[in-house]
């Protein structure tokens, strides 16, 4: 997710094989595949079932951008239900539940494409800016995916990858004393952010180095030197779990399973293994 023109779509389209299902006419000035005639939120799923049952060579597809199919997700939702506008269910509901539902149903169709086809899937999003609830101190702004925070929450833990695009920017000092001003400066280099922050959404399963160039080659490259990482990380747990006591061993395991792909879980168990070498 990033701002508009920053090369989200650009990104994608340098995958393996893309094709394109797109909300919009964003994509117009790029050479790339499109799945025809998508223009409501039915539309959607039957070209993921197209993909999934049909004949073709794609090996990756892209949905481009998910926060303009919000709307089309609440009209189908409308149209389903009988009514004329999603705002129709009180407090938010419609937003808060039953599209989330949708958006669950969304992520479980593209797990089974996954699994018949071994397909790449990438989502592209407009950013938005929301308040922070920050249970330990003040709260503040940060940047998330476009949708509604509960269908955005969804995606974001469904997804291995969540990189927020940017334009490189930073701030320079001008004048000084009380006239002292900061000005925003930025450059033509894109970047994409791979680690939470206070200012952003980011994840990566693995961890990912933390910024990589918008550049799938780059992707590509931090991703399996990180695979690699990580497949050692898993063969040096499993050592040590084989020689610890039981209850101990399904407590680790335990704390694995809880997210098996990241290398700071497999990390502190080793770490905790050191630990009690030592005493």
């Amino acid at each position: 997710h990033g701002d508009e023109s920053v090369g989200k779509s650009k990104f994608a389209s340098h995958a393996p094989a893309p094709i394109f299902i797109c909300a919009e006419n964003g994509t117009n000035h790029l050479p790339i595949k499109r799945m025809p005639g998508v223009e409501t939120w039915q539309d959607v799923l039957e070209s993921l079932q197209e993909l999934k049952d049909g004949a073709h060579n794609y090996k990756t597809v892209v949905l481009d951008p998910v926060n303009w199919m919000e709307p089309m997700l609440w009209e189908f939702i409308c149209k389903r239900d009988g009514l004329k506008d999603i705002e129709e269910y009180k407090f938010f509901k419609g937003q808060k539940i039953v599209a989330t539902a949708e958006w669950r149903k969304l992520t479980k169709t593209l797990d089974a494409l996954i699994a018949a086809r071994g397909m790449n899937v990438i989502m592209t999003a407009h950013p938005a800016i929301r308040k922070h609830k920050n249970p330990t101190g003040d709260d503040f702004d940060k940047y998330g995916v476009g949708i509604w925070e509960e269908g955005a929450a969804v995606l974001r833990q469904w997804a291995d990858f969540v990189l927020f695009a940017r334009k490189v920017q930073w701030t320079e000092k001008v004048g000084a004393g009380a006239f002292a001003k900061y000005k925003g400066k930025s450059s033509d280099e894109r970047e994409m952010r791979t680690q939470l922050a206070s200012a952003y959404d980011a994840k990566s399963r693995p961890q990912l180095p933390d910024p990589l160039p918008l550049d799938w080659a780059a992707f590509v490259a931090a991703r399996k030197a990180a695979t690699g990482q990580l497949d050692a990380l898993k063969a040096e747990v499993s050592a040590l779990l084989e020689k610890a006591p039981a209850d101990v061993a399904a407590k680790a395991r335990a704390h694995i399973m809880e997210d098996p792909n990241s290398a700071v879980r497999y990390e502190q168990i080793i770490q905790a293994f050191e630990e009690q070498s030592k005493k």
